[in-house]
Order: C-alpha cells, then sequence, then structure tokens
C-alpha cells in the first residue's frame, strides 16, 4: 500500500509540473504576439524602404518616382522635406533634403540639393547645391557646386561653375568653368566664362568677360566685359571696364 501511495504522488507532481511548463509557455508566445509589445516605437512608425532603393520622407517626397531596377526607372534617390524629388520619376542617385529641395527634376541624376528650394527646377546631371535657393533656376546645367544662399541661383544650362559664399555668380545663367569664392563674387556675371574671382565683390559686375583672374577684395569690380585680365590686391584693376589683358598687383593698382 506505501508503494502504490507513493507513485500516486510522483505522478501527481510530475503532471504539475508539466501543465506549468505549458501555461507559461502560452503564456509567453501570448506576450510576444500581444500588439501593445509590438508598438516599441513612437506613432506613426518610420518609413521602410521602397521599391528601387528610394528612401521618402516628408509630404510629397518622391511621389511621383517610378521605381525601376539598373537602368529601367529611378533607382538610389532619398527624399527627405516636403515635396523633396516632387516631380522625379526616372531620375537616379538624387539626394534632395529641404522643402522643395530638387522639386522639378525629373530625369536629372547623381545631384545633391540640401537647403529650402535648392535645385528645384532642376533636370541636369552631378551637380550639388547647399543653401536657401542655391543652383534655384538650373535646367541643364550639370557638373556645377554652388555653396551659400542663392548661390548659382539664376543658373540654366551654364555647367562647371562653383560658387561658394552668398549670392555667389547669383546672375549667371549660361557661363560655363567659372569659380568664384566671396560674398558676391561674379555677382552680375551671366555669359562669362572661364574666369576665377577670389574675394567678395570680387569681378562684382563682370558680365560677358572671359579669362578673367582677380583675388582680392572689389578687384576688377567694375570689369563688364573685359578679357584676359589678372588683378591681385584690394582694389586692383578696379576701374577696368573693357580692357584686355592688363595685369596689376597691389592695392589699389592699375
Amino acid at each position: 500500500m506505501k508503494i502504490t501511495q507513493d507513485i500516486w504522488i510522483s505522478l501527481l507532481r510530475r503532471e504539475k509540473r508539466s501543465f506549468l511548463f505549458v501555461f507559461f509557455a502560452l503564456a509567453l508566445a501570448s506576450f510576444a504576439l500581444s500588439p501593445a509589445s509590438l508598438a516599441q516605437l513612437p506613432s506613426p512608425a518610420p518609413d521602410g524602404g521602397y521599391p528601387g532603393n528610394n528612401t521618402a520622407e516628408g509630404d510629397g517626397a518622391l511621389q511621383n518616382v517610378t521605381p525601376g531596377v539598373e537602368n529601367d526607372g529611378g533607382i538610389g534617390n532619398t527624399a527627405v522635406g516636403f515635396r523633396a524629388l516632387f516631380n522625379n520619376t526616372f531620375g537616379s542617385s538624387n539626394t534632395a533634403n529641404g522643402f522643395q529641395a530638387l522639386n522639378n527634376n525629373t530625369t536629372g541624376n547623381d545631384n545633391t540639393a540640401t537647403g529650402t528650394n535648392a535645385l528645384f527646377n532642376n533636370a541636369g546631371y552631378e551637380n550639388t547645391a547647399n543653401g536657401v535657393y542655391a543652383l534655384y533656376h538650373n535646367t541643364t546645367g550639370s557638373y556645377n557646386t554652388a555653396n551659400g544662399p542663392f548661390a548659382l541661383s539664376s543658373n540654366t544650362n551654364g555647367s562647371w561653375n562653383t560658387a561658394n559664399g552668398g549670392y555667389v555668380l547669383i546672375n549667371n545663367t549660361d557661363g560655363n568653368f567659372n569659380t568664384a569664392n566671396g560674398a558676391e563674387a561674379l555677382y552680375h556675371n551671366t555669359t562669362g566664362s572661364y574666369n576665377t574671382a577670389n574675394g567678395p565683390n570680387a569681378l562684382f559686375n563682370n558680365t560677358n568677360g572671359s579669362f578673367n583672374t582677380a583675388n582680392g577684395y572689389i578687384a576688377l569690380q567694375f570689369n563688364t566685359t573685359g578679357i584676359g585680365n589678372t588683378a591681385s590686391g584690394t582694389a586692383a584693376l578696379n576701374h577696368n571696364t573693357t580692357g584686355f589683358k592688363n595685369t596689376a598687383s597691389g592695392v589699389n593698382a592699375t
């Protein structure tokens, strides 16, 4: 009789352990699958990847992209901001950060725009714009770099231009291979090409002149159509307007 009782107690204990194991296993499974346990991040949840390795965050960002693979459709774009890359369809490898950055780009590739309305009308390739309205009107121009508010903002077809500073090369439309560093350098340039201006207001009034080099504050400031001039120093060749192949070094040098 004692052996039977011991066996019975052992069986009861074994059944109790099995029941507790199953109970806790079911409880853990239920907890893992509950919606509350899945909602770890604040609402709304972050966006995942879109087809074609595109990433978009913001109202209307990349709204019209046609995702594709390899060379078929827009791939590898990143748009952050209201209507950033809004009209992009087949353009690829573009990065737009800011309100309406690269808004009208449709097929342009490899562009980077950071700032409100930067590269707004772009259709070109491999342009970099950092600053509000930088390269705003650019359409077919390519390989341009604009750093600063309104830098190269009027550029449409000009290519291979570099503008560093506020309002630098702001009126350039079709000029090519210009380099300007400093506030309002080459400010009025429209179609002049192969100019280099280093310093605030350097080559400020140049419009169509080409192959000029101005180093210094207001150097060659009043040059308009002069060609092939070199001025080094504050206000050097400051009064030259249409002269060509002049060289002057020093403050107020003429």
